[in-house]
């Protein structure tokens, strides 16, 4: 890897860390709402209670300590915050394909100086921008798809207007 992509990753992992950072902090200012979970206001957490408000079952599992089945104000903070570790993880994977994608098509030399825009959402990859032929625009949706944890690309960059 040339110095200027070194240090461009290195940037994007810097980052990276801070937003993690951020939004942790974030989420620890801002505890669940357990009553909002706890709909029969019985002052436990039921699984089907969990799951109508968006909880996962292996969240609940995690957070149910005791094995009763239902979770406790302390043990929904605990799934609560399982949940918040499995979300910022899979925003964090998502922030991470875009740096790997946008590094990679830095150090394509066919590449280099095209705007092209990359967003990533739970693995699937949108390019755009505009760029000077097809075959860079085929180009940039091969090395796209070759990064580790895409799961599809979809393609909307154009040739620039000749002018």
């Amino acid at each position: 890897m040339n110095q200027h992509s070194t240090r461009t990753l290195k940037f994007a992992q810097l980052g990276l860390l801070g937003l993690f950072t951020a939004h942790a902090a974030m989420a620890a200012n801002a505890p669940a709402d357990f009553s909002m979970y706890d709909t029969d206001k019985n002052g436990a957490v039921t699984l089907e209670e969990f799951a109508a408000q968006g909880g996962k079952p292996d969240t609940f599992k995690m957070g149910d300590a005791n094995k009763d089945g239902v979770l406790s104000p302390d043990e929904f903070i605990k799934a609560a915050s399982n949940k918040d570790r499995a979300d910022a993880a899979k925003y964090l994977d998502d922030a991470w394909i875009t740096t790997k994608v946008k590094t990679a098509l830095l150090n394509e030399t066919r590449l280099k100086g095209l705007e092209v825009s990359v967003e990533t959402t739970k693995g699937a990859v949108v390019l755009s921008g505009n760029v000077a032929t097809p075959d860079q625009i085929r180009q940039a949706e091969t090395i796209a798809a070759s990064i580790k944890g895409v799961k599809s690309v979809r393609n909307d960059l154009r040739l620039k207007a000749q002018g």
